[in-house]
């Protein structure tokens, strides 16, 4: 498939960064891949899109500010499926694989299912809304310790699975308005919710995603 180079070349640029602890982190990319390519396989039909997208990550409330610095890297690749069409809105399902690097506090992979609405309007301009739940699996970039019978001992480093909560608005824009397989071109803000941060202390950590996308029709 056309997104299958890119995802792969994604995954082994950040592997080289891991520390020799977080190797595990390669075999749960190539899990949720084998997952996610399984199932655009299996439902690829000239109406099912891809949605590829890069993002910035960062940690904060949403809006503040909307590109912080420095950039925290992140990919996306998903599909979505049309529930319910009307001439000028529709009902979408979405399924979507990520990773994200933030160099400082860790970095993590998500598999998400959203629902939300898209509205259509004259030359080719459109907007979506959507909420979605999700899984996050979350490594620790520096080592951690807990501990044990008074003394502090090094922890796994396989990561920790955490809850997303995820709603999101975005602006896109048809290349070609008449055709019913157009790509589109899109912005999308997209706060998260990760739970449990660390509870007993920041029982939910809240986050900030900016994504620039494409969607495209890869099936003939």
């Amino acid at each position: 498939m056309v997104f299958t180079p890119v995802f792969l070349w994604h995954i082994q640029f950040f592997s080289t960064t891991m520390t020799t602890k977080t190797h595990h982190i390669r075999v749960i990319h190539r899990f949720f891949f084998i997952i996610f390519t399984s199932l655009v396989v299996q439902t690829g039909t000239a109406q099912t899109p891809v949605t590829i997208s890069v993002f910035n990550e960062s940690v904060g409330l949403p809006f503040t500010p909307l590109l912080p610095a420095p950039i925290h890297p992140g990919m996306a690749l998903g599909t979505e499926f049309t529930v319910n069409q009307r001439t000028w809105s529709s009902s979408l399902v979405s399924v979507n694989l990520g990773y994200y690097f933030h160099k400082n506090l860790n970095q993590a992979v998500f598999l998400q299912a959203s629902y939300g609405y898209e509205f259509r309007g004259g030359f080719g301009l459109s907007s979506q809304v959507s909420i979605g739940l999700g899984y996050l699996h979350v490594i620790r970039n520096q080592p951690e310790y807990k501990l044990e019978n008074g003394t502090y001992v090094a922890t796994s480093g396989l990561g920790r699975p955490r809850l997303l909560l995820s709603p999101s608005i975005d602006i896109g824009y048809y290349v070609r308005p008449k055709e019913i397989k157009s790509g589109r071109v899109f912005i999308r803000y997209q706060p998260w919710l990760e739970y449990p941060f660390s509870p007993g202390f920041i029982p939910v950590l809240p986050h900030a995603n900016l994504h620039v996308g494409y969607k495209f029709y890869p099936f003939p």
